[in-house]
């Protein structure tokens, strides 16, 4: 359970804080550094919006700017596989004598590219004939036995395979000349917070005829949240929340056939608290001070103390009787809310998230158990730094 605990900051270390302010920038066709905030938008992201304080957003096309990024590397630069192909974004992967670039081609599939010496154009290698490609292109170097496994076993198709292979092959071709391996920035964004609101429980409890009674059912919760964002409206939430769970049922019939007994009453009382730990995909529309957005995902619980109990306020053997709550709850959630974005300030979020858990939940007296799922609203206010 520590190990999740801490799940949020060691990803927020892994990846680094520092890339959150790091200046974005687009470089276009004529030479010019425009610095602002990077967004790709667009079918398959193939157009590129920047955001500058007090401007209209301005979009480009893959013909209109020659590289975008947020660090000293360029995450993508435009180029075209052809004299008659529309230039289209490619990320660097290696530069030298003969260059290598991953992307999309023209029907959206993965592919790499290499750039020859004297040519402005890249040639695609696709993977049902990408021996060939490489040994059409790749000439003069008598190491290289295109054709034999050992050649594909140690150069397979892979970003990995292709970067050692185009490595080597300049290092056999023109050892004078440096080569290098592209690092460049993800354009991955953390934002840490903390987050707080209130929650409204809804469960099915034995017998049937409490689920009708339901009332004083707002608890609360808190803690904290780490957002990672891309240069998409595509981010990755992960939250770490203490929540107390309230709710009270009844009073109702415990049975039918004993209706009008005074003993045959029953109530319920909800009372526990739960760490628990979502993972949502969460998608934002918009670039401006209003953002709306929505996200969905998955969510994992481990219950802290449980005090729920059944009333039988007129039955003198058996007043009280426990409700037992599982250790652990696994379900989904899904929202929608608002931020408040303003540059180079903590920035505020309002959402409202409906989660459904599935407990294992039982009773230690066997008569008596709560069933169905848990189903929450959760009201939150957030503040991101």
């Amino acid at each position: 359970m520590r190990s999740l605990l801490l799940f949020p900051l060691l990803l927020a270390s892994s990846v680094g804080f520092a890339q959150q302010i790091q200046p974005n920038y687009v470089v276009t066709t004529t030479g010019d550094t425009l610095r602002g905030q990077v967004q790709q938008v667009g079918r398959h992201f193939s157009r590129v919006r920047l955001h500058r304080p007090g401007q209209s957003p301005a979009e480009y096309s893959a013909s209109e700017i020659t590289s975008f990024g947020s660090g000293k590397e360029p995450e993508r630069v435009s180029r075209a596989d052809g004299p008659h192909s529309q230039p289209r974004f490619v990320q660097p992967l290696v530069t030298g004598y003969v260059s290598l670039f991953g992307g999309e081609n023209e029907q959206q599939e993965k592919r790499y590219y290499l750039q020859v010496p004297d040519s402005t154009y890249l040639i695609e290698v696709a993977p049902t004939t990408n021996q060939l490609t490489l040994a059409r292109n790749l000439v003069g170097c008598a190491t290289f036995d295109f054709g034999s496994n050992a050649f594909q076993a140690r150069y397979p198709y892979s970003t990995t395979g292709l970067t050692k292979l185009v490595m080597d092959y300049n290092r056999c071709k023109q050892p004078q000349l440096p080569s290098r391996v592209v690092k460049h920035s993800t354009g991955v964004q953390l934002h840490a917070g903390l987050k707080a609101g209130l929650n409204i429980l809804n469960c099915d409890l034995a017998p049937e005829t409490l689920k009708s009674t339901i009332h004083n059912n707002v608890g609360f919760q808190g803690g904290f949240i780490v957002n990672m964002a891309t240069r998409t409206p595509f981010s990755v939430q992960a939250e770490v929340l203490y929540l107390s769970y309230r709710s009270e049922y009844g009073p109702a019939e415990a049975t039918g056939y004993n209706s009008g007994i005074a003993s045959n009453t029953i109530s319920a009382t909800l009372k526990f608290s739960q760490i628990q730990i979502p993972l949502l995909l969460r998608y934002t529309v918009g670039r401006g001070v209003l953002r709306p957005f929505a996200n969905a995902g998955f969510v994992f619980g481990n219950n802290l103390s449980n005090k729920s109990t059944y009333h039988y306020p007129k039955s003198p053997s058996t007043p009280e009787l426990p409700i037992g709550v599982a250790q652990t709850v696994f379900g989904f959630a899904g929202g929608a809310g608002l931020t408040l974005h303003r540059a180079g300030q903590p920035f505020l979020t309002l959402e409202a998230r409906y989660n459904r858990l599935e407990p294992n939940v039982n009773n230690n007296i066997n008569a008596e158990a709560m069933v169905g799922n848990l189903r929450v609203l959760h009201l939150d206010a957030g503040l991101y730094f």
